[in-house]
């Protein structure tokens, strides 16, 4: 059995400023440097945002409908619904692939751990079928090194559905950083093409990992699995 015990790396959300600006949060923060940008890793940022970026400061930006990141240097920056509108400064964009948008769907606490549609039968300990039905990938990563953002403090459980004997547990503590926990800064990856299940309490995602996936530091937008928040 694999297991990784965890504590958070990385930022936690920017709190949104009303319920009509948590609607329309458009991209996340993949790098910061600088002090003046006001936002770190793994801030969320809404449509309409201004960030004032100095001259030496940058960020990078992952827009989670679009799939679009972007690497901006300096200047003023307002986050749009698709891309940012960049001025007096420089921007490189790049299309990434990612399921971002159809991720955060299925974190809204209605998600439980029951309720599941199934396919194909599951494999046996031993690599037989074993006749139970494996549920169907709810979204795509496309990065084998998840980004995991829960509830500071839970124990999350990902284990892999198609295949025996891989299960990891993740231990989020709030801290400095934040209440994310990214697979990339322990090293370790999931396992290309394969099907896996987050649990946290009663509440669940199932996903797949692209069998295209490349382990570590790839773009935040096509790694990202937000888990519901409690109900």
């Amino acid at each position: 059995m694999k297991a990784i015990a965890a504590i958070a790396l990385a930022a936690g959300i920017v709190a949104p400023e009303s319920p009509a600006a948590a609607q329309t949060v458009a991209a996340v923060v993949e790098e910061v440097h600088g002090s003046a940008a006001g936002v770190g890793f793994m801030d969320y940022v809404e449509t309409g945002r201004v960030i004032r970026l100095g001259p030496k400061d940058s960020i990078v930006l992952g827009y989670l409908k679009s799939c679009t990141r972007e690497a901006i240097n300096g200047g003023t920056v307002t986050i749009g619904a698709e891309r940012s509108d960049v001025k007096a400064g420089t921007v490189a964009r790049a299309t990434v692939p990612c399921d971002a948008e159809r991720m955060l769907l299925t974190s809204e606490p209605r998600h439980e751990a029951a309720g599941l549609a199934f396919r194909s039968a599951a494999v046996s300990d031993g690599g037989q079928s074993s006749g139970r039905a494996l549920p169907e990938p709810e979204f795509t990563l496309f990065g084998a090194s998840p980004v995991i953002q829960g509830m500071a403090g839970e124990r999350i459980v990902i284990e892999r559905l198609d295949a025996p004997n891989e299960r990891h547990v993740l231990r989020l503590s709030k801290g400095r950083l934040g209440d994310v926990f990214d697979f990339a800064g322990s090293g370790a990856a999931l396992a290309p093409g394969g099907l896996y299940r987050a649990l946290a309490n009663k509440r669940a995602l199932i996903f797949k990992i692209d069998a295209s996936a490349q382990p570590g530091r790839t773009p935040v937008c096509g790694r990202l699995i937000r888990l519901p928040a409690a109900s």
